[in-house]
């Protein structure tokens, strides 16, 4: 019954690697995509400016995704956006800037410490490498009369992360919920982070192919830190938070085959970082 409900599991969630649920020692799973992030304004921290507009911006970036099981409840997993691109139409530079970068491999392990019946509980922890500075690649300056200066773009965190978190998820016949806190800790002096999800998914369509999910996500510094903010659209250094909502679809190509979709963006709570949603095209696998 135990390893019904757990293939039922990762059934219904093929890409929910943010749940409670391992695999078998051999098995595992693996994605890779491509994601697009338009600019759409910069949010102020001073609530009388509000949403500051800029020139054109656009981030892509590819990402890898894997797991795999070694041993009874226990996951290997990791991380990594290999292609990083920034494109910056400022009003202040005479041509467009694109900048490229590296992304921060992660590697990380998950425990499942309870399956009892339909609820599962994880414990997880991650380490986030460094790869380049992070220091300002170009001036950010809002299309004003003034063009008064309101950030400097960031390609690259540039400091170790250590993540712990716990998961949790209970699975039904034709849906699963699942939710997840974890707290990060940054070096360099950089804000501790808290993060938590809380997601649901099901099968959809006459065949059942469509495997979809609505997540609820927020990242939040706990201003712990000795270094300054960092007022990037990227939103990559110290200081961003965020509260975002993210719709996934992944479509059934043939067995352990799927082509995915996701758009996500910001529910208003957006500090230090660019505005605009986020639209994302994956293939993944299981095996």
């Amino acid at each position: 019954m135990t390893a019904r409900l757990v293939l039922l599991l990762m059934l219904l969630a093929p890409a929910a690697q943010a749940g409670p649920w391992t695999h078998e020692a051999g098995h595992g799973y693996g994605k890779a995509w491509i994601s697009l992030l338009p600019g759409v304004g910069f949010p102020s921290d001073d609530p009388e400016v509000g949403n500051q507009l800029y020139g054109y911006y656009q981030e892509t970036f590819v990402g890898l995704y894997g797991e795999l099981g070694v041993a009874k409840r226990f996951t290997l997993f990791t991380h990594w956006t290999p292609v990083r691109t920034f494109l910056l139409v400022d009003p202040l530079a005479a041509d467009p800037q694109v900048f490229a970068s590296v992304g921060e491999p992660m590697i990380g392990a998950r425990g499942q410490l309870v399956q009892a019946g339909r609820f599962a509980l994880s414990v997880e922890g991650s380490i986030r490498i460094p790869t380049e500075s992070n220091a300002p690649v170009a001036d950010v300056h809002a299309i004003t009369d003034d063009n008064p200066l309101i950030g400097q773009l960031r390609t690259a965190l540039g400091v170790w992360e250590m993540t712990a978190g716990l998961s949790a998820g209970l699975g039904f016949d034709r849906f699963y919920v699942a939710a997840s806190v974890s707290a990060t800790n940054r070096t360099a002096g950089f804000d501790s982070y808290l993060d938590w999800t809380v997601e649901g998914g099901t099968k959809i369509g006459k065949r059942k192919r469509w495997d979809v999910r609505a997540r609820i996500a927020g990242h939040h510094a706990l201003k712990d830190g000795t270094a300054d903010t960092h007022a990037s659209p990227s939103g990559i250094g110290n200081g961003t938070e965020y509260l975002a909502f993210t719709l996934e679809g992944d479509y059934l190509l043939r067995e352990n085959l799927w082509f995915g979709i996701s758009l996500g963006g910001g529910l208003g709570y957006v500090r230090l970082q660019t505005g605009g949603p986020q639209l994302a095209f994956s293939i993944s696998t299981r095996f």
